[in-house]
């Protein structure tokens, strides 16, 4: 199962023959549960979140923080509140 299963993102990503490219594609994973979803220069469109678009995602799984860029700028963060 995907890291950020919880989130309900969707994506527009398509590659340079324009075949879709799944999130998991696009991911880094680490060891510690973070984890990375990246947009980069070799693809073009975008990643879904709560009605807006982001070239990047960042969970890191120590802050329990969820980063949000677009184009290399932090636009929005979210604390998660664990129970």
């Amino acid at each position: 199962m995907d890291p950020w299963y919880f989130l309900d993102l969707e994506s527009n990503i398509i590659d340079e023959n324009d075949e879709e490219i799944e999130l998991n594609e696009i991911s880094d994973i680490y060891p510690d549960g973070s984890w990375t979803l990246s947009v980069t220069d070799e693809y073009q469109g975008y990643i879904k979140f709560k009605d807006h678009r982001y070239s990047k995602i960042e969970y890191n799984n120590d802050t329990k923080n969820i980063n949000c860029y677009y184009n290399s700028e932090l636009i929005v963060y979210y604390n998660l509140k664990v129970e």
